[in-house]
């Protein structure tokens, strides 16, 4: 009897560590996720605030997004450069800031008046990727 007893007992102990482990878990990863997500939107309107700034003060500014300036961009250039070359993005597409990795983010420019558009991807503050479509 005493045996069932302390089986019971110890049971009840995992169940209760258990609980209150999922529940830290929980709350913690809960913690996390919503920082990163108030992080991703405050990026998202800065970057929206900069083209929108960026588009009153130089209203030419829309023609720079051309397939002549999309060439001039290479693998290895920083964002800064990039913003030189074709202003600042009108979009940030995704963003993937996980601890441990590189920061990545991916923007696109729309070409005003045309369907063309580019993305470009940029990791560690580097461009790594870039893709067009449409641009003249």
């Amino acid at each position: 009897m005493s045996f069932s007893k302390g089986l019971i007992g110890g049971c009840g102990c995992l169940t209760a560590f258990f609980l209150i482990s999922m529940f830290l878990y929980f709350s913690i990863f809960e913690g996390c996720t919503q920082s990163a997500s108030d992080r991703v939107k405050e990026a998202k309107r800065e970057a929206r605030e900069k083209r929108e700034k960026e588009l009153k003060e130089n209203p030419e500014t829309e023609e720079r997004i051309n397939l002549e300036n999309y060439n001039k961009i290479n693998t290895r250039m920083t964002y800064e450069e990039v913003v030189e070359i074709i202003g600042y993005p009108d979009q940030e597409l995704s963003r993937s800031d996980i601890p441990g990795t590189p920061l990545t983010i991916m923007y696109m420019w729309k070409q005003q008046g045309a369907f063309g558009n580019c993305t470009i991807t940029i990791q560690s503050g580097l461009v790594v990727m870039k893709a067009q479509f449409g641009l003249n």
